[in-house]
């Protein structure tokens, strides 16, 4: 077997391109996962308390949805009932628009280090 003399210096920058282009890809991950670890940890912390409010909302609804909720027996706990739900709705619009705002942060950080490493 024999190669021509031209192949071959094609066959190399080909190959040291592709890895070149993984190398690059691989710093863009790393560069990726370093700047937004604070700000996914704050989305992840705020996905579990969303869930556990949410669970809270639904508890606090199912029981006002029961017509016994409406007794005169059950009045200091319609009252506290009423009053937990309109915190718990209070503290999910609040980590709700958090929420938001940080997925921006983490989608601004992927363009912004997809833009410096294509520079």
């Amino acid at each position: 077997m024999h190669f021509r003399f031209q192949e071959l210096p094609d066959s190399i920058s080909e190959s040291q391109s592709r890895k070149d282009t993984k190398r690059i890809e691989a710093q863009i991950r790393q560069e990726k996962a370093k700047r937004s670890k604070p700000i996914q940890q704050k989305i992840d912390k705020a996905e579990k308390e969303i869930a556990r409010l949410t669970d809270i909302q639904t508890a606090c609804e199912a029981f006002l949805a029961q017509e016994s909720a409406y007794s005169e027996e059950n009045k200091p706990k319609l009252q506290e009932t009423l009053a937990q739900l309109t915190e718990t709705k209070v503290k999910l619009t609040q980590l709700e628009e958090n929420w938001l705002q940080w997925q921006e942060e983490l989608e601004q950080i992927q363009v912004d280090v997809e833009a410096e490493f294509s520079q």
